[in-house]
């Protein structure tokens, strides 16, 4: 049973959406459908109302700069998005929160 972001994540991460299908078409993320979620939509997928805004502030503020030591993310989603993320990088940071 999945019980982290990061159980949902090691099935399958996306970029630049909540949630894919097994076609690549965004989807909802409680979508029966959905198989792969980007970081903020597996957060969501778990925690809801006040818990969620307390993971995400914890996450956000937990994670490493966007790339090279440059800057760090306004939101999870700058984070997620670039090109040059992987999905190893997004479950590394998940599972050293304990998420």
């Amino acid at each position: 049973m999945k019980t982290k972001p990061s159980d949902f994540l090691a099935e399958g991460w996306t970029q630049h959406c909540y949630a894919r299908d097994s076609r690549g078409y965004e989807t909802s993320i409680f979508s029966p459908t959905a198989v792969e979620w980007d970081l903020l939509g597996a957060i969501y997928k778990v925690y809801s109302g006040s818990v969620a805004g307390d993971i995400i502030r914890y996450v956000l503020h937990n994670l490493p700069p966007i790339s090279n030591g440059s800057k760090y993310a306004r939101t999870i989603v700058e984070w997620n998005d670039p090109l040059h993320r992987s999905k190893d990088e997004v479950l590394t940071v998940l599972r050293h929160l304990g998420l």
